[in-house]
């Protein structure tokens, strides 16, 4: 019995092996998960960076039309060019050149397609 003893009571290396591969398969899925959970913070963070400043440009765009709207107004440009002493206004009648509208012959609509003639089915067929 003493031999049986002594061959038995080593305890097996494969599962020592296995238990410690799955304590670190459990370890590595947890770390994963608190990575992947810390990248999906950080990419929330930056979209929504990026939604404010998408909204501060397109409200500096509306001002910026808005301006352009005004400036573009004939009673303000008048007004520019009276203060910038340009000297700009109407073009008189003689510096206009008038070119007369020439008389167009009326257009023919194109020709039609020609007419396919039907026959009629030979009954030999």
């Amino acid at each position: 019995m003493a031999r049986n003893r002594k061959n038995g009571s080593s305890v097996g290396f494969a599962p020592a092996l296995v238990a410690l591969l799955i304590c670190g398969g459990f370890a590595a899925s947890g770390i994963g998960y608190v990575w992947y959970k810390h990248q999906v913070d950080l990419l929330g963070a930056q979209l929504k960076e990026q939604e404010v400043k998408l909204a501060g440009l397109e409200r500096d765009n509306k001002i910026r039309h808005d301006q352009l709207g005004a400036m573009c107004l004939p009673g303000v440009l008048d007004a520019r060019i009276k203060k910038l002493n340009l000297g700009l206004g109407q073009a008189l009648l003689t510096q206009m050149v008038h070119l007369p509208e020439p008389a167009g012959e009326p257009v023919a609509p194109p020709p039609a397609p020609p007419l396919e003639v039907q026959r009629p089915a030979r009954a030999g067929l």
